[in-house]
């Protein structure tokens, strides 16, 4: 067999080879290309449309005024429950709706800090 025609199959396998790469490549970058271009007009289409949900928005200020509700419970244990007077008091004037002064508005006297050991 002649060593040329064995040099020229041998290229034009190798060279066949390489082109084969090279689409390979090429096609490869152009189906990456097409769908990181899909994956920025969503991205765009997402951003706009919450531009738009949140410039839609209506903020409004409410003040809800409505009665408290009281739920009679049955069978409720108060075993742990301990207030102190003043506490008590507020509670049931919450509850009733009737604040009662304490102390005629005056703040308690401030206690002197106790000595540093």
């Amino acid at each position: 067999m002649n060593p040329w025609v064995l040099f020229a199959a041998a290229m034009a396998v190798g060279g066949a080879f390489f082109y084969g790469m090279d689409v390979g490549a090429d096609r490869e970058i152009a189906k990456q290309k097409t769908t990181q271009e899909l994956v920025d007009a969503v991205y765009d289409k997402a951003q706009k449309g919450a531009a738009d949900s949140i410039a839609a928005m209506e903020i409004k200020n409410v003040t809800i005024t409505q009665p408290i509700r009281t739920e009679v419970r049955t069978r409720t244990v108060y075993a742990e429950c301990k207030h102190t007077p003043d506490g008590l008091r507020a509670l049931n004037a919450a509850v009733t709706g009737r604040a009662e002064p304490i102390g005629q508005g005056e703040l308690p006297r401030a206690d002197p800090a106790p000595p540093r050991r």
